[in-house]
C-alpha cells in the first residue's frame, strides 16, 4: 500500500482493441499474479508460446475490464449516488470527470445512472407483480409518486398504464 507499482505491457498493435485510451487499471492482487506470471515466463527462456498466451489473455482481459467508478455505478445505482464519489474512485477532480465520463460512454454520469434505473423499473414493471410502493423501494426512491413521476418524465407514460401495455 506504500508503494507505487506499475505494469506496463508493451502489447503488439493487432491484439489491442480499437481505443486504448484509457487503459490504466488499478494492481489488484489478480493483476499482480499476472504480473508474476509475466515475469517469472520472460526470465525463462525455453519457449515463448506462454508468452503469447499470457499476451492473449491480458488483452482480452482488457477489453472487457469496466472502470472502477462504472463498476461502483452498476453496484449502487439502486442508491443515491454522488459524483465527487465517482470522482474519488478514479482519483479525478469532480468536474474532470464529468467529462472522462461522458467521453468513455458518450452520457453523462447522471443520465447512465437514470437510464440502469429505468430499464431496472421496466424489468420489475414486466417481470413481477410487485406493487409501485415495492419498485420504487427497490429503486431507492423515497416513495411511489415521485417514482412514478420520474417514470412519466423518462418514458411518457405511467408506470401501470407501461405494465398493462407490455404484459399482453
Amino acid at each position: 500500500m506504500d508503494r507505487n507499482e506499475f505494469l506496463i505491457l508493451d502489447i503488439p498493435i493487432q491484439y489491442l482493441p480499437e481505443n486504448t485510451s484509457d487503459m490504466y487499471i488499478r494492481l489488484d492482487k489478480q493483476w499482480g499474479s499476472i504480473r508474476y506470471l509475466l515475469l517469472e515466463e520472460a526470465k525463462s527462456q525455453e519457449s515463448t508460446s506462454s508468452l503469447v498466451d499470457l499476451t492473449r489473455y491480458v488483452t482480452s482481459k482488457l477489453q472487457i475490464s469496466k472502470p472502477l467508478s462504472i463498476e461502483y455505478i452498476h453496484k449502487h445505482y439502486k442508491e443515491s449516488i454522488r459524483l465527487e464519489t465517482l470522482a474519488k474512485i478514479e482519483h479525478y477532480h469532480p468536474v474532470y470527470y464529468s467529462a472522462w465520463f461522458k467521453d468513455k460512454t458518450g452520457k453523462s454520469p447522471k443520465v447512465y445512472i437514470s437510464e440502469l434505473r429505468l430499464n431496472e423499473a421496466k424489468q420489475l414493471l414486466i417481470s413481477t407483480g410487485w406493487s409501485m410502493s415495492k419498485i420504487s423501494e427497490e429503486l431507492g426512491f423515497e416513495n411511489s409518486s415521485s417514482f412514478s413521476r420520474w417514470f412519466v418524465r423518462c418514458e411518457g407514460l405511467p408506470p401501470q398504464k407501461f405494465r398493462i401495455l407490455n404484459n399482453r
